[in-house]
């Protein structure tokens, strides 16, 4: 939904149902976000896939350059073996969902997302 940089745009980070449904049905995902998207994930206490692939795209300031990155990325996997991905990837998709199905993370990740979006860093719960 958004791709311009958190930092020179004024935007909080915009989850939305695009990184939900991957994590709930427990599927591999790589994100075009903000600069940042990714480490927010980590910082609520999901996991991402950097012990698979290289997410260095996440930090790349020029959103232009971050999608190219991410292209790049989505070409190098195109020969990968999808049952071998799936089975390194089982820890890392069983946990996000495990900490997605957590009423009381989910309630605190919901109020803190509406919140930011709400109010940007005005409020922090």
């Amino acid at each position: 939904t958004l791709a311009d940089d958190p930092n020179s745009g004024g935007y909080p980070y915009f989850l939305t149902e695009k990184i939900w449904k991957p994590i709930i049905c427990q599927q591999p995902f790589i994100v075009y976000g903000q600069r940042g998207y990714l480490k927010c994930l980590r910082e609520m206490g999901f996991k991402t896939f950097s012990n698979v692939w290289d997410e260095s795209y996440d930090d790349e300031k020029d959103c232009l350059k971050r999608g190219n990155m991410i292209a790049n990325l989505a070409r190098s996997l195109l020969d990968i073996d999808s049952k071998k991905l799936y089975l390194e990837t089982k820890d890392v998709r069983s946990h996000n969902l495990k900490i997605f199905s957590d009423k009381n993370i989910l309630k605190s990740i919901i109020t803190q997302d509406v919140s930011n979006s709400l109010f940007g860093d005005l409020i922090k719960i």
